[in-house]
């Protein structure tokens, strides 16, 4: 009776033991995860990511509450959401195995991107809610490195700590390496023109190949415009499809590119068909800003569809630059719409 005693004491004190250390890896584990995670009550306002080489990326709120990356360029707000929501639910894995960690450590410092992320605050609270001198408080610091081996998670280590971590969003399969890329053209939104119904002013359009396609469009009002030609001749308004100018008008509500070409402004691409564009763009909103199109052609794909066989451009794509920036490809089918000529928008007569 006795020895049955034993055996059951014995067993009641490992359970408690086995569950005490259960407990406290789980505890360890929370209180590791807040190394890494933002918690949502705070309001994110800037992110700085830079690399080994001293490439900064800053992502921020702008005084309009719009996310710009570095110098007010718009951020893409699906990466910026993806951003705010891995940092928001960022989760440790498990430490790095103390066989690794030394090395892990090491390749974090040579390779790993520094985040920096700073939220809104007050150097200033008094009783009754009232916060004074507006801020943004640095809360996090952490080194991102390369996705662990079988991509379930991304080493991590918060700058006040010594030891390096496997970080993972719960319940989603593979790394999140890939959210802190410090590179400008990865973050900059595509949308070129999101102008909405009465924000556009005007539009001077100019063809290359023939001046008298060219013109320009002034919008006083919702029925009330000025076409004029490429000698700045105002065309008779009896000759102009109202409905086809309106259909116009609205085209620059939802304008963007495929992708960029990162430093090409530099270095321009090889494929171009000319060095010089086709069509050349000035449009001006409502607020006095203006944004300057210019549209190349681009050589025929080398696949040889039936398409590119007949023209000697490709029919599908085109390169276009924004105010002088970065080439970008785009597609003929989303900028179509505003790539009228001035005999477009004449009425047509039934023959």
């Amino acid at each position: 009776m006795r020895k049955e005693w034993q055996l059951r004491l014995t067993g009641f004190l490992i359970m408690a033991f086995t569950l005490s250390v259960v407990l406290q890896g789980c505890s360890e584990r929370r209180a590791a995860s807040g190394l890494f995670r933002v918690d949502r009550d705070h309001e994110i306002v800037k992110v700085v990511m830079e690399n080994g080489d001293g490439v900064e990326l800053v992502l921020y709120l702008d005084d309009h509450n719009r996310w710009m990356v570095n110098d007010g360029i718009p951020a893409n707000m699906r990466l910026v959401r993806d951003l705010l929501s891995t940092m928001a639910r960022m989760d440790v894995r498990r430490p790095v195995s103390l066989e690794n960690r030394e090395v892990v450590a090491q390749q974090l410092l040579e390779e790993g991107v520094r985040v920096e992320v700073f939220v809104a605050s007050h150097w200033i609270r008094l009783p009754g809610d009232i916060s004074l001198l507006p801020r943004k408080k640095s809360i996090l610091s952490l080194m991102v490195g390369r996705d662990s081996e079988g991509g379930q998670g991304t080493f991590m280590k918060n700058i006040r700590e010594s030891t390096p971590y496997e970080v993972h969003l719960p319940g989603v399969a593979g790394g999140i390496s890939s959210v802190f890329i410090p590179k400008e053209h990865f973050w900059r939104s595509p949308v070129v023109l999101a102008l909405p119904p009465g924000m556009l002013q005007s539009v001077t359009t100019s063809f290359q190949d023939n001046d008298h396609r060219s013109f320009a469009l002034h919008l006083r009002g919702e029925s009330d415009y000025l076409l004029t030609d490429d000698d700045g001749r105002p065309v008779a308004p009896e000759t102009i499809d109202s409905m086809r100018l309106s259909r116009y008008a609205r085209a620059f509500g939802h304008l963007y590119y495929q992708r960029i070409l990162p430093e090409s402004a530099a270095h321009p691409p090889e494929d171009l068909h000319t060095g010089d564009p086709f069509i050349e763009m000035v449009v001006t909103d409502t607020e006095g800003n203006d944004t300057f199109l210019s549209f190349y052609k681009r050589l025929p794909p080398a696949d040889g569809t039936l398409l590119s066989e007949r023209r000697d451009y490709d029919p599908n794509r085109f390169y276009l630059r924004v105010n002088g920036g970065d080439y970008t490809l785009a597609q003929y089918h989303v900028f179509h719409p505003i790539m009228r000529d001035l005999s477009w928008f004449y009425v047509k007569h039934p023959e």
